[in-house]
């Protein structure tokens, strides 16, 4: 990571050679008379505006990307390791460097929140330390560099890994919640192990979770729901081309609510990016397949008289997701489709977007729709009234939906780079 950190630092202040851009040759003959005026655009989750506009008062923070002087997009990937994966897309409209670039870095599983925020904070000045140096108060501009460790990994030579890329996650996590006549309980666990390089992804996990709720009535009996479920699931991916992909899978799973004492399926898949996999945090379209053989035993009889069954099905999924200056938007359709009796079929839609379509004004929503024919897990007989209202059983349904929407436009001030907290915790937001 400190050899990144040394060629950012001195690729961000063109002390390598090269040839200085001609948008900065433009600078040279005149700086200009204001202070860099920059907009990120990033997550909440990702970015901790607070902490990087005073770690950066020296620029100028603008709420909308048409006042930057530079704009910089930060998508983020989950890596092999469980680490992350961030990438900076520059644009320059009236910056001193190249008029678009971009830098990825990397951040372990180990890091703490702190770790990571520093990391896109040095990240961050060192891709626009060339645009601020032409600017009024680049004489406070300083590039420093701590000594590493001469016993630490810092000459690029290959370690070699005991955990050959193996990475295990282990958690659980309780929820109790109750007032006098109510009372509800939550437990979860998981354990998962990956191994992910670049030719190939293989990974396995187990979970489990339990749900009680108990109700009081006022004549003193008590109703008590309770719900169960657990699974698990394996999978191998090969990589055969920038943008071909096949696997195989193996699942099972067990569920109270869904009417299933035990399933197992097994099945391969194959999928199609019509972009590299590699610009994926940025833009995808991707088109897969798969078939699943499935082994179902259930703990009701059904309402086709089945206590078990052998199913076939094949799936079909279609996904975008684009990440760019303008906005984001993730769109995905799929089909799902039992073999044996082709009525028996699921059609699943959903999508999100956050535009920026004008200055100050932003359109964001998320829709989600379903066509289900699928249910062949139903028990047979109807479902009691306690039921219905527990949730503690699936019921028939021939669609399922939801969705939302959102405007926003803010006006006045193009400046965002004072902080204040004060009474933050006591009063909250406005």
């Amino acid at each position: 990571m400190r050899i990144l950190q040394i060629a950012v630092l001195l690729w961000a202040l063109d002390l390598t050679g090269s040839v200085v851009p001609a948008a900065a040759q433009e600078h040279a003959s005149g700086p200009p008379a204001r202070r860099l005026r920059l907009f990120l655009d990033c997550s909440d989750d990702v970015c901790d505006f607070d902490y990087l506009k005073r770690e950066m008062a020296w620029v100028d923070w603008v709420r909308d990307r048409a006042d930057a002087d530079v704009n910089v997009l930060v998508t983020t990937r989950d890596t092999g390791a469980d680490g992350t994966e961030a990438t900076f897309f520059v644009m320059r409209p009236r910056g001193g460097g190249p008029s678009a670039d971009t830098l990825v870095v990397f951040s372990p599983s180990t890091a703490s929140e702190d770790d990571e925020r520093k990391l896109i904070h040095r990240t961050l000045a060192a891709l626009i330390a060339r645009d601020a140096i032409t600017r009024p108060g680049a004489e406070g501009l300083n590039v420093s560099f701590v000594n590493p460790d001469e016993s630490s990994d810092t000459h690029g030579v290959a370690v070699k890994d005991p955990w050959n890329h193996w990475v295990y996650k282990l958690s659980t996590n309780g929820y109790l919640n109750g007032e006098k006549s109510y009372r509800s309980i939550s437990l979860y666990s998981a354990l998962s192990g990956t191994r992910v390089t670049e030719a190939n992804k293989v990974g396995a996990s187990v979970s489990q979770n339990y749900s009680q709720n108990e109700y009081e009535f006022d004549n003193g009996s008590r109703f008590t729901s309770v719900t169960r479920s657990w699974s698990a699931r394996g999978q191998w991916v090969r990589s055969f081309s920038p943008k071909w992909s096949a696997g195989f899978s193996t699942g099972a799973y067990s569920s109270s609510f869904s009417n299933t004492d035990r399933s197992i399926r097994i099945g391969p898949a194959l999928e199609y990016d019509f972009f590299p996999y590699s610009e994926s945090s940025r833009r995808s379209l991707t088109l897969g397949y798969q078939i699943n053989l499935s082994q179902v035993h259930y703990e009701m009889e059904t309402l086709y008289g089945k206590l078990s069954e052998e199913l076939v099905a094949q799936e079909l999924d279609m996904s975008m997701a684009l990440r760019h200056p303008w906005g984001t938007v993730d769109v995905r359709a799929s089909l799902n489709q039992y073999l044996h009796d082709p009525s028996k079929y699921r059609v699943t839609t959903s999508g999100s977007f956050d535009l920026k379509l004008w200055k100050g004004f932003s359109l964001g929503g998320y829709g989600f729709v379903a066509r289900i024919r699928d249910q062949l897990s139903l028990p047979r007989g109807d479902a009691t009234n306690t039921e219905v209202l527990a949730r503690r059983r699936q019921l028939a349904t021939a669609f399922q939906y939801s969705t939302s929407f959102g405007i926003s436009y803010s006006f006045g001030s193009i400046f965002d780079s004072v902080v204040n907290q004060r009474l933050q915790n006591t009063f909250g937001g406005i």
